[in-house]
Order: structure tokens, then C-alpha cells, then sequence
């Protein structure tokens, strides 16, 4: 399956948009560094067991984001668990 991307622009962001965007931001990073953790100990997660205030949607993208960068860290892909930051961008899928 392909990858499209688009990149839009939002007209009349306020102050308080563009803040309430990047925390959001940051708690999504926060939610997959938080995952990343559970899924090393083992368990099996759904949106339902995160408590992070996200949409569920978002929480299931996390947990996909979390579960690749853990499979690819146990096969060998990657050398180290990635500590995703603050600026790690949401995909809706």
C-alpha cells in the first residue's frame, strides 16, 4: 500500500490554537514513548488501556508508531529503542 502525504495549510491559526496543537503534540509523543515502554514488558495494548487524553484514533496511531519502532528494534533494524520528542508528528491513518 502507498504512502500519500499532503501537506495543508491552516488559514487564521490563533495563539491559542497553535498552543493547544503543540500540546497536543507533546502528549502524543509522551503516549508513544509510554507505549514503546509497555509493549518492551510484554503486554498487548488498545486505546483503552492508554489513559492519555487523546482521541482514540490518534492513541491507536500511537500504538502502531510504537509497536513498528519496537519490532524493528527486536529484528535487528534499528540499533537502539527511539525516545520520540515533543515535535513527533500525528498521522491519522
Amino acid at each position: 500500500m502507498a504512502t500519500k502525504t499532503i501537506l495543508v495549510k491552516l488559514k487564521h491559526v490563533t495563539k491559542k490554537k497553535h498552543k493547544q496543537f503543540m500540546d497536543e503534540q507533546a502528549v502524543y509523543a509522551s503516549c508513544v514513548n509510554h507505549c514503546v515502554e509497555r509493549l518492551l514488558n510484554g503486554e498487548k495494548l488498545s486505546s483503552k488501556d492508554i489513559s492519555f487524553p487523546l482521541k482514540s484514533a490518534i492513541k491507536n496511531e500511537g500504538i502502531r508508531r510504537a509497536r513498528k519502532a519496537v519490532s524493528d528494534f527486536k529484528k535487528g533494524l534499528a540499533k537502539t529503542i527511539p525516545v520520540f520528542q515533543n515535535s513527533l508528528t500525528i498521522k491519522i491513518n
